[in-house]
């Protein structure tokens, strides 16, 4: 529901990472917008996709000094 108001009421902004994208997202599929799906659904990928990417390279479930923070990031 914050993700909608967010969308509809504020300049058609996300007010979250991910959920934020969802909301459009399904809103585009109901609506036949094929190319604000694909818009959205490489949104999504990326997204993903670099939390994929970012742990490959971080290697651990806890937050150390020390580790590849910063690499994760610039990439």
């Amino acid at each position: 529901m914050v993700n909608v108001v967010g969308i509809l009421g504020f300049e058609h902004q996300a007010v979250t990472h991910l959920t934020g994208t969802t909301t459009p997202l399904g809103a585009a599929v109901v609506g036949g917008d094929l190319r604000a799906v694909a818009h959205l659904l490489s949104v999504i990928g990326a997204f993903v996709g670099g939390a994929v990417l970012s742990g490959l390279i971080i290697q651990d479930s806890t937050l150390r000094l020390g580790h590849r923070y910063g690499v994760a990031l610039t990439i």
